[in-house]
């Protein structure tokens, strides 16, 4: 009997190293597996990190022949991205890299008066001033083709229209007149073009629109683009284009009057 005692704590012995050796694989595997993981990301780290003879392909923007920025994969930027770059004064790296070598090319940046290339300018802010329609403003340069002017406001609680003018001089004429009026008739919203020119009106080009892009106590931004044969006039999702019929190096001023409440306009 005493014998058979014996036996069974002998097994229950063996069993119990038998279980201590598994569990102790177990965590042998585990820490192996955690020890391989660690190693792989800091090996991933390093090759991130330093440059092992080979160049490393870095993110680039560049300005096509029209004026596009696109990416190295030949991405083509929305219109609010474009006119964020335009906006880009500082940059900023952080996290796990090291800076190499930071190129910034100018051709395609306005420079502040004087053409002092250690001043550049995204945009100016113009100093709109009262006159005898609304307020007006004075472009430090005349307009070229890719510049932009930035008109943003409030339109008033009760509004029937109001005006943004690109003006030649103060009183010979205007290149551009956007008119967004409201209620026309007692039930239309209509975004109207147009110009006046040589002492008399031009044919009014009108957009009746479902999606006004203006409403009462609503803040807007107008986006006036210059491009190559036309104005391209962006707010909100409404984008018209208006082909040019006059020389834009003849606007010198911007006014803005009607029922609305200027913030800023600017020139880009």
């Amino acid at each position: 009997m005493k014998n058979m005692y014996v036996v069974r704590d002998q097994k229950r012995c063996a069993r119990a190293q038998t279980w201590q050796l598994v569990f102790l694989a177990f965590v042998l595997i585990v820490v192996t597996l955690f020890s391989l993981y660690s190693l792989i990301s800091v090996k991933k780290t390093i090759n991130q990190t330093t440059n092992q003879g080979e160049p490393q392909k870095f993110p680039k923007w560049v300005i096509n022949a029209n004026y596009v920025p696109v990416s190295a994969d030949d991405k083509i930027l929305s219109y609010s991205e474009q006119l964020a770059l335009d906006l880009v004064n500082k940059m900023a790296a952080s996290g796990k890299i090291v800076a190499q070598k930071v190129n910034v090319s100018s051709s395609n940046v306005s420079r502040s008066a004087g053409n002092d290339k250690s001043k550049i300018s995204c945009w100016r802010t113009l100093d709109m001033k009262p006159d005898e329609e609304g307020v007006i403003g004075e472009l430090a340069g005349r307009l070229r083709v890719a510049h932009n002017i930035v008109v943003r406001g409030r339109v008033n609680e009760k509004p029937k229209s109001f005006k943004v003018q690109l003006l030649m001089g103060k009183n010979h004429g205007v290149a551009l007149h956007l008119n967004p009026r409201f209620n026309e008739s007692g039930d239309r919203n209509v975004f109207v073009r147009n110009s006046h020119l040589a002492g008399s009106w031009g044919l009014e080009e009108r957009q009746q629109l479902g999606d006004f892009p203006f409403a009462p106590n609503i803040y807007f931004e107008m986006i006036i683009r210059c491009d190559a044969g036309s104005f391209n006039v962006s707010v909100l999702s409404v984008d018209l284009n208006y082909k040019y019929r006059a020389s834009l190096d003849m606007i010198t001023h911007v006014r803005v009057h009607g029922d609305m409440t200027l913030i800023d306009v600017k020139h880009m």
